[in-house]
């Protein structure tokens, strides 16, 4: 279908949040950012702030989808949220040319994508 696309590039959006995570952690909302990080033993997590009058944030995955190397045959939707303009450039050659992209991220993942689930 013409009207479908895959995320071949960026950090998935896990779990939104409809409270302030920042009151978990003492933080008034007057004083929050837009971005928390969080973390467990083995990642560190991004909250981002989506919206500040409802104070609605964002979980999103610590590792980067990537699939850039495997070039897909659709389309593709790249999510370059926290990129810088370098940064973007280098992506869109990557995924022009099958390339790796050399972001600065080390540890990508191809999802289930080489399992044929996208």
């Amino acid at each position: 279908d013409d009207n479908s696309y895959i995320y071949a590039y960026g950090s998935l959006p896990m779990m939104n949040f409809k409270h302030c995570p920042n009151k978990t952690f003492g933080i008034k909302c007057g004083d929050c950012k837009e971005k928390t990080i969080i973390g467990d033993r083995k990642y560190n997590y991004d909250i981002i702030r989506t919206k500040l009058r409802a104070c609605y944030h964002t979980l999103y995955n610590p590792v980067t989808i990537n699939l850039s190397k495997h070039r897909p045959d659709f389309n593709i939707y790249l999510n370059m949220l926290n990129r810088g303009a370098l940064e973007i450039s280098d992506i869109i050659f990557a995924f022009k040319n099958g390339q790796i992209c050399s972001d600065g991220v080390s540890v990508y993942t191809a999802g289930h994508y080489s399992r044929g689930v996208f």
